[in-house]
């Protein structure tokens, strides 16, 4: 019935659902069933009005809340700022040490 995932706090709204419509909130066919209907009203956006217009406060917030969002800002790895990370010459003074290959036949015969 229910393909797409879902959280827990989904699971709970339509065990909600389920008992404010007087059904059986332990019967996990309808408990599905609801689950259904709760993420296809979800997955359609906001309720429209008679008139096909979407609510206005929904579209008001949606708005307010896009123009006010910021992503984070990176900042510049300059060497300034950590002092440690390069030497004299600009150049990472860190040893990079490679990984092997993980071999599982060879482990195992350790292991034997």
């Amino acid at each position: 019935m229910v393909t797409g995932p879902f959280a827990d706090f989904t699971w709970n709204l339509a065990r909600q659902e389920t008992a404010a419509r007087g059904l059986n909130d332990k019967n996990e066919t309808e408990l599905a069933r609801v689950l259904d209907e709760l993420l296809t009203r979800a997955g359609q956006g906001p309720a429209r009005d008679s008139a096909g217009r979407r609510s206005e406060r929904i579209v008001a917030r949606t708005k307010v809340a896009a123009a006010t969002h910021q992503p984070p800002t990176r900042q510049p790895a300059d060497q300034e700022s950590n002092p440690d990370l390069a030497d004299d010459n600009g150049e990472s003074s860190a040893t990079v040490i490679p990984f092997g290959i993980f071999d599982a036949h060879a482990e195992a015969e350790k292991w034997i």
